[in-house]
């Protein structure tokens, strides 16, 4: 797995401070300036290239859908563990979009991309979010698979590629 690095810089105005009960990252880089100073230390954060990947290849697959005629009503909508990546709505139905983002079109067989356990934990979104608005429209489960590198970006959408209650 590759990762992304980025530095951030935080002080601490401090009377007195056991340097020693810092976490170990923390403590490596700590600069400690008198007894009534400022300590000051630099935590690095680590983002997974593919957690970045991600958020590019969702903002496509909204831009996309966009362009399809599609009105975007959500964008990474949460309910407890689940996560539904795109809810959009389109000829009086509301479609929930897991989008996947690869940097190469390998495994791009949709009903590879996205595992049952991942589906039920989207329709249980769906579900809420459907009682939450008092949806009356028919529920769609797309897929939009982005293939995006330094030479080119592919989106392909998949309508309808889960159906709840068939199983594949």
């Amino acid at each position: 797995m590759k990762y992304i690095a980025s530095e951030f810089f935080f002080e601490f105005h401090i009377s007195s401070l056991d340097i020693f009960s810092l976490p170990a990252e923390a403590r490596a880089g700590a600069q400690q300036a008198g007894e009534f100073g400022i300590l000051r230390f630099e935590i690095t954060t680590v983002m997974s290239i593919e957690s970045e990947l991600g958020k590019l290849g969702e903002a496509l697959a909204a831009e996309y859908l966009r362009k399809k005629d599609h009105i975007i009503l959500e964008q990474n909508y949460k309910w407890e563990k689940s996560e539904v990546d795109i809810i959009a709505t389109k000829n009086d139905r509301i479609i929930f979009v897991e989008v996947k983002t690869r940097q190469s079109p390998y495994l791009s067989d949709p009903a590879l991309m996205v595992p049952i356990k991942k589906w039920k934990q989207i329709m249980k979104a769906a579900d809420i979010y459907m009682k939450e608005n008092e949806g009356q429209q028919t529920a769609q489960f797309d897929i939009v698979h982005v293939v995006t590198n330094k030479h080119y970006t592919k989106i392909d959408h998949y309508d309808e590629a889960f159906t709840p209650g068939v199983s594949h």
